[in-house]
């Protein structure tokens, strides 16, 4: 987005000001200095100083310069097609007006409807261009992007399925490893060349008078299958995977923070003095005096909506934004005659966002677990979510991050369903370094929790982090099941972990699982969701609404974002760094 556009006469008399953002240094003097006033003739189109990009437009018949200034780092493509037609559309307005000028000109609302065809030119123009683009084929041996015919798919974040391709040598679900010959294809049951098999229903109910072929079935060890040795084999085989690059590596978030305090002195550069330049301070005097009325303010909010769902924020969430910022700004008169009415939505919409995203409860997970080890018990964390998601990988990073800061971590299996499941976390362990508590297959997860927790007290453990198996939000047997685990062990946090390209399909997971754990919950308070772990956080782009509709749903603080496969990558989510990419 635009940080500042401006029109000046060559005596530098500040003619229109549109300003989104204040800047830093003096961008449009090192212009002015360096290319204006010397009359510097330059082929260039571009004119970059510090972190911003200016373009710029000279109006010799009225001796007028129009200037975009925005971040570097942005390519906004509609700036050339704006320059032109404000260098067209000002001048017609005020041909008369300009020679004579003492001031600014109100040219806000005019600037407002050509910024906005800009823009919407600029995306359509990029929706055609993406359309035209041939559809990728697939040869022998690849396999898209987009193929979706695996059960889960990994992606760049690792989920609970991440070793898909050694489960795929597997039949039957958790009863255990069966060879396949090369080439060969099981179909689908009901599918193709299937006859009449059908699949056997399987039992996730957890009784405790299993018969010995139920146990079997959902044992991956013994003479049905693999031995443990060598499914934790193959696991150990995929798992460098999740490595830092060195070891004892901070994880992104901890790197971030210390980024954050060494620049904390940057921070005193102050804004864009007009002036100390040649154009002038004439916006410090003067106010705007028309309050403005639902008229003015629908086209802009209206635009803003769409872009809001167009960056996949939920249509429910992005209309009591736009209704907030109605609110907000009817009847308000604008702080100078400059700032437009597309300025003044953008302020208020970015307010507004921040607020949503700001938490209601403050989780810092660190300092928690700091001040549980104080009181002398361990402090516990339950991840829930639906299958392939990213529950054991995103557990697995916060233990690297609490370990690394000086806390004694324990993983705690409950996945006593999963067919590889405890392997998997027992790699996990080995390659972090902590113990884990398992009580094996056909378990009651709840009390190997609860027994899980009691001896990280026994052994003086600070942390217990504890992974539950997947399930749909719809099934009602294993919601039921994983109330009782977050009623017994009373978790300090209740962490559901949602994956970013789910889009809104994370919003109705988190608000089914959190309405399950009040509906089955036995207690007189029912223990819900206390925040969530976004995954896959760096696929997604620009589209990143899906965390402002999580956090509009529940109103639950995102605690951390997945940003990669290793254990390194883990972040807070950066509310500031949100908003900009939802409204630039």
């Amino acid at each position: 987005m635009l940080d500042v556009f401006m029109i000046f006469s060559k005596s530098g008399l500040v003619l229109f000001k549109y300003e989104l953002a204040t800047l830093k240094g003096d961008p449009v003097d090192a212009l002015i200095r360096t290319v204006l006033l010397e009359n510097r003739s330059t082929t260039d189109t571009v004119f970059k100083v510090g972190s911003y990009a200016i373009k710029w437009k000279l109006v010799n018949k009225y001796g007028i310069v129009c200037v975009a200034v925005y971040q570097s780092s942005l390519a906004l493509t509609y700036v050339d097609d704006l320059l032109e037609n404000v260098a067209t559309a000002f001048p017609r307005a005020f041909k008369d007006d300009i020679a004579d000028a003492t001031g600014p000109l109100d040219f806000g609302t005019k600037f407002d409807t050509l910024l906005f065809e800009a823009e919407e030119n600029s995306r359509r123009s990029n929706r055609q261009n993406r359309a035209k683009k041939p559809a990728a084929v697939k040869t022998s041996g690849q396999t898209p992007e987009n193929d979706n015919t695996d059960d889960n798919d990994t992606g760049d974040e690792a989920d609970d399925d991440e070793f898909a391709q050694f489960r795929s040598t597997r039949r039957g679900g958790p009863r255990g490893y069966q060879g396949r010959k090369s080439g060969s294809r099981s179909p689908k049951s009901g599918g193709k060349g299937s006859g009449n098999a059908t699949k056997a229903k399987r039992a996730w109910n957890e009784k405790e008078d299993m018969t010995e072929e139920e146990r079997i079935a959902l044992d991956v060890t013994g003479s049905n299958g693999a031995s443990a040795d060598e499914v934790e084999a193959a696991y150990l085989r995929k798992a460098k995977v999740y490595l830092p690059d060195e070891e004892g590596e901070m994880a992104d978030l901890d790197k971030e923070a210390a980024e954050e305090d060494g620049n904390d002195d940057d921070d005193d550069d102050g804004g864009w003095n007009f002036g100390s330049s040649a154009v002038g301070n004439f916006f410090q005097r003067l106010t705007g005096q028309k309050p403005l009325t639902r008229e003015d303010l629908s086209l802009p909010i209206e635009t803003m909506q769409k872009q809001l769902q167009a960056q996949n924020v939920s249509a429910v969430a992005a209309r009591e934004i736009c209704e907030a910022v109605m609110q907000d700004l009817e009847g308000q008169k604008l702080g100078s005659m400059t700032r437009g009415v597309s300025t003044a939505v953008r302020e208020s919409c970015e307010k507004a966002l921040q607020r949503l995203l700001a938490p209601k409860r403050s989780i810092d997970v660190l300092r928690e677990a700091r001040a549980a080890k104080a009181e002398g018990r361990p402090y516990t964390i339950v991840f829930i979510g639906v299958n392939g998601v990213g529950k054991s990988t995103s557990l697995s990073k916060v233990c690297y991050y609490l370990k690394n800061n000086g806390l004694k971590v324990m993983l705690c299996a409950c996945d006593t369903f999963r067919s590889g499941a405890i392997e998997q976390l027992k790699v996990h362990s080995k390659n972090l370094g902590v113990p884990v508590f398992e009580a094996g297959y056909n378990k009651d997860a709840a009390s190997v929790a609860v027994n899980g927790i009691k001896q990280a007290k026994d052994t003086g453990m600070d942390v217990v982090l504890i992974d539950t198996a997947g399930r749909m939000q719809n099934n009602e047997p294993l919601m039921r099941s994983l109330t009782k685990l977050v009623a017994k062990t009373k978790p300090d946090l209740c962490v559901q972990v949602v994956e970013a390209l789910a889009g809104n399909d994370a919003t109705d997971q988190l608000v089914h699982f959190d309405k399950a754990l009040k509906d089955f919950s036995e207690t007189t308070v029912p223990r819900t969701i206390d925040g969530m772990i976004m995954t896959k956080f760096d696929t997604i782009g620009d589209k990143v609404g899906g965390a402002i509709s999580l956090v509009h749903a529940t109103g639950q603080p995102i605690i951390f974002v997945g940003t990669g496969q290793k254990y390194t990558n883990i972040n807070k989510l950066n509310a500031k760094k949100i908003v900009r990419v939802l409204l630039q």
